[in-house]
């Protein structure tokens, strides 16, 4: 429901117990999804004068529940409108409620920068009535003015909102200071085959990612143009290139990515107690432009990010530290950790080589074994891998 004609009430006791009335119904719906419901705008302030509208923000956990949330919505007579042209704060109307009060319903993940706003706004009216004060008297003499011109009213009543928004630490009516932006994050598949274990596991991080909010970009390092390791032409050592290598060819666009990105997700399978020929490239490109070979400062890089790397292997956990697997992912890791930034590392191990391991006699494995855990251990590392992507823009470890 969409309020066209302005009218501006004194605060009334009553949308306190209107707002709780719609709370109820949504919770109804929605309430095991959710990580709570907040009364927002004009009415959810004791004693500021506003419309008799009440405005709701639905909070998500992340986008994961998003698509079940609207279908639940929708069952109760909600229907979705789209975001509206603001990011991360969906929009529902309705029709036919006349047992609850005129509201406007949306839904925003816990990171939206505009649920911040909204509560940033609401709650520091709700501890400084001098504002409130000004506040009802601006949008009380809008309403005179323009009594049938929502836009003019708007407009009218702006500059006393960004005075508020300055005396509260938000930039604006779109962008709250120490509020979460958007993140982009690129993920890169090392491996040759693009659908299998790190594959999967790549693509579930990065889905994390993007449930919390992040722009993803995932590459797939053997689908690439011709690309080499480092060439040792020493050009990220020469101005104007320090800390940036020159060399073109396919690796070229994703290591300008990176240089650019929030975040970064690293996979490969163990090829011969090492990551694949491919990732090693990239590694060696991406790393040894940032070594300065000085005493200070000993990298070029002032950009740190977090990192996850992911490693599949046919052999066991149990078998990585007597076999190196373990000391070689601590030296990546540490690698990766000074030069790029922090690192995490997932490791999927024992996988799955092949649907039919009689094609290929290998004798070596128990394929119903291999086929088991497969079923039962690694839909438990995609759902490790989708939480660490989330984290990744949530809560980075790189600070």
């Amino acid at each position: 429901m969409r309020t066209k004609k302005v009218t501006v009430l004194p605060y009334d006791k009553g949308w306190k117990d209107d707002f709780a009335a719609i709370q109820k119904e949504l919770v109804s719906a929605i309430g095991e999804l959710i990580l709570g419901i907040e009364h927002v705008g004009s009415t959810s302030v004791e004693g500021l004068s506003a419309k008799p509208c009440i405005d709701i923000d639905v909070v998500l956990p992340d986008y994961s529940v998003f698509d079940e949330a609207v279908r639940r919505l929708a069952a109760i007579g909600y229907q979705y409108e789209g975001d509206l042209g603001i990011p991360h704060r969906h929009a529902l109307a309705y029709r036919d409620k006349p047992h609850l009060q005129t509201h406007h319903l949306y839904l925003c993940p816990q990171f939206s920068p505009e649920l911040h706003r909204h509560i940033t706004f609401r709650d520091y009216l709700r501890t400084h009535p001098e504002a409130v004060k000004e506040y009802s008297a601006v949008k009380e003499e809008a309403a005179r003015l323009f009594p049938d011109d929502i836009n003019r009213y708007i407009q009218y009543k702006s500059p006393c909102i960004q005075k508020i928004y300055t005396l509260c630490g938000l930039n604006g009516p779109a962008e709250a200071k120490g509020s979460p932006t958007m993140k982009k994050i690129i993920a890169v598949n090392g491996s040759p085959r693009t659908a299998w274990n790190t594959a999967q596991l790549i693509r579930k991080a990065a889905e994390g990612a993007q449930s919390a909010g992040a722009e993803i970009k995932v590459y797939d390092l053997y689908q690439l143009e011709p690309f080499s390791g480092c060439v040792s032409c020493f050009g990220c050592k020469l101005q104007p290139n320090l800390g940036k290598c020159v060399c073109r060819d396919g690796l070229s666009q994703l290591l300008e990515d990176i240089r650019t990105a929030d975040g970064l997700i690293l996979g490969s399978p163990n090829y011969l107690s090492d990551i694949t020929a491919g990732l090693r490239a990239l590694y060696e490109r991406l790393v040894f432009q940032y070594i300065t070979y000085k005493k200070e400062p000993r990298s070029y890089n002032d950009r740190l990010i977090p990192v996850l790397f992911v490693m599949t292997s046919n052999a066991s956990a149990e078998m990585y530290d007597r076999i190196g697997y373990t000391a070689k992912l601590e030296s990546y890791q540490s690698m990766l950790g000074r030069l790029v930034g922090e690192t995490k590392v997932l490791v999927s191990a024992d996988t799955l080589q092949v649907n039919d391991y009689d094609r290929y006699d290998w004798t070596s494995f128990d394929p119903e074994a291999k086929k088991r855990r497969h079923e039962t251990v690694f839909p438990t590392e995609l759902d490790a891998a989708f939480e660490l992507g989330k984290e990744m823009v949530l809560s980075p470890w790189q600070k």
